[in-house]
């Protein structure tokens, strides 16, 4: 599933993005909505998602991988510095505190690790 800009100005975001090479993907990059899409559709889409993990980044590698233009294992490195050190907390430290909201991202930001 790849994004595409609804308008001019999404559309030199992209670009610039592009031209950066590689981002880390972090709560406030405007592709982590997609990524937490695509992480949804992987465990949800069979019901049987979380046997794809075995105490890893298999599904949230596999994902950034996909998606393109991430620095994936910068990314990675974000993601565990935020509580997801596999794929089961990646869904409920990393993109739960996100569905949340800003004062759950703020809180977790701020967790002990």
């Amino acid at each position: 599933m790849e994004t595409i800009p609804n308008s001019a100005n999404e559309f030199l975001a992209v670009l610039d993005q592009a031209k950066a090479g590689p981002t880390v993907l972090t709560w406030a990059h405007p592709r982590f909505p997609e990524f937490a899409e695509r992480f949804d559709d992987v465990i949800d889409a069979t019901g049987r998602g979380w046997e794809e993990s075995d105490d890893d980044h298999r599904v949230t590698g596999r994902i950034l991988r996909e998606m393109g233009g991430l620095d994936v294992e910068r990314s990675l490195a974000w993601i565990m510095r935020h509580g997801g050190y596999d794929d089961v907390e990646v869904g409920l430290n990393v993109i739960g505190p996100w569905e949340a909201g800003p004062d759950a991202m703020q809180a977790a930001e701020h967790a002990p690790q």
